[in-house]
């Protein structure tokens, strides 16, 4: 079957577009706030708690927005959620206009963002899912994944331009509207299944956090793969977060282009990861593809403490997109295969709490040791840290999926 077989439904294609939308407001947001703090003059440590800022609320809201996700009519819990991000956008671009968003004001605008994002990742993977017969939720399963590398390498390009050639309030206009857009693709579909009445939410709400949690603690096979995400994307994230201080390091000035223009290249090659892990899958094991992707994620890293080129740069990042995609979606398809659907939104947060969750630490961890030691110290400690997690991570055996889609 196609990977793009599930874009022949309707409801499917506007969910994905919506999510789309929602991925890019964010990337955008975190671009624009992570450079406004540089800008500032913010310290290493406040430039890498933006990244703290934007994924920290998954840790506190993914699980609950996954049981939410099972009980509750998502069609409307997705249009109040998305409106307060609108909401939140326009707060950002007023202020920021205004010039009364110093760097505390843009680390809790972050982090409310990232509340919002957080509390609904859930329910618009399931929904994506629900509109779509069983035999092709297999495949919806990566491409609902492009989603977010695709808004990857556009967003923060586009972030970047806006960044380096005109108002910053403007980019915050920008992610607004592209919040407005994917709650505009809500809007517009109307068979999202509706779970369970709104008055049976209190008894539902704690058994099925309950059971999310009794879940992860009785099965390894779900223990492993959360582990291993999470020691992929501790030292991972320290790339993501310091990224700025590299770009601006290699051009001695701000660096606004430069930083767009890796992030984007990251996002590209982010897409192709997505795009080819079927093929990467047909010619390796599971085991080995992790294991590829880990090492050239590894190696990208340790590159980005040269002082290289700039077409060196983009292919690093690139290659290191590719990577990092492998990785990640192998990662939650592999939960997906081994998950009954009756768990699926609530074993999704949990695989967002490991992920977002290490790049929330990762975020305070690495501009905490770039404050001490410089961003190449940093990296270095990341690289060396990605090293031993590597070897750990390859000694332990990969689950067969159950069929469970």
């Amino acid at each position: 079957m196609s990977a793009f077989a599930p874009l022949r439904f309707r409801s499917f294609t506007l969910l994905w577009l919506g999510a789309l939308g929602l991925h890019l407001s964010l990337w955008m947001q975190t671009v624009a706030v992570s450079w406004l703090m540089v800008a500032q003059h913010g310290t290493p440590l406040q430039v890498g708690l933006v990244q703290t800022a934007a994924t920290l609320p998954a840790l506190l809201l993914a699980l609950p927005g996954g049981v939410l996700a099972d009980m509750l009519e998502r069609r409307r819990f997705l249009m109040a959620s998305q409106a307060l991000l609108v909401v939140l956008a326009t707060v950002t671009a007023a202020l920021v206009h205004g010039g009364a968003a110093g760097p505390g004001v843009l680390l809790l605008l972050m982090f409310l963002f990232g509340l919002g994002y957080s509390l609904q990742g859930p329910s618009w993977f399931t929904a994506q899912l629900d509109v779509l017969p069983p035999e092709e939720r297999l495949p919806a399963v990566g491409l609902s994944g492009t989603t977010y590398s695709c808004a990857r390498a556009v967003g923060p390009a586009l972030a970047g331009a806006l960044l380096a050639w005109a108002n910053p309030a403007l980019t915050f206009v920008v992610v607004a509207g592209m919040a407005g857009f994917a709650l505009s693709m809500v809007v517009a579909v109307k068979d999202i299944p509706q779970q369970r009445a709104a008055g049976e939410a209190p008894a539902e709400f704690w058994s099925g956090l309950v059971g999310a949690l009794r879940h992860a603690g009785h099965h390894r096979n779900t223990q492993i793969q959360l582990a291993r995400t999470a020691a992929f994307v501790l030292p991972g994230s320290a790339l993501w977060a310091l990224l700025p201080l590299v770009a601006g390091s290699s051009t001695g000035d701000s660096g606004a282009g430069r930083y767009g223009l890796l992030l984007g290249f990251l996002g590209v090659g982010a897409v192709t990861g997505a795009l080819t892990l079927a093929w990467a899958r047909q010619r390796w094991t599971p085991k080995q593809v992790d294991f590829i992707g880990t090492l050239t994620f590894l190696l990208v890293t340790a590159g980005a403490v040269l002082n290289l080129p700039v077409s060196a740069q983009c292919l690093g990042a690139l290659l290191g997109g590719v990577a990092w995609a492998w990785v990640a979606t192998l990662g939650l398809a592999t939960l997906q295969e081994q998950t009954a659907p009756s768990m699926r939104a609530r074993i999704i947060a949990l695989y967002v709490i490991a992920f977002q969750g290490s790049m929330a630490l990762g975020g305070a961890l690495w501009g905490q040791m770039a404050q001490q030691m410089g961003a190449s110290g940093a990296l270095g400690v990341a690289c060396l840290a990605s090293a031993l997690t590597l070897l750990a991570s390859h000694r332990l055996a990969w689950p067969a999926p159950s069929g469970t889609l």
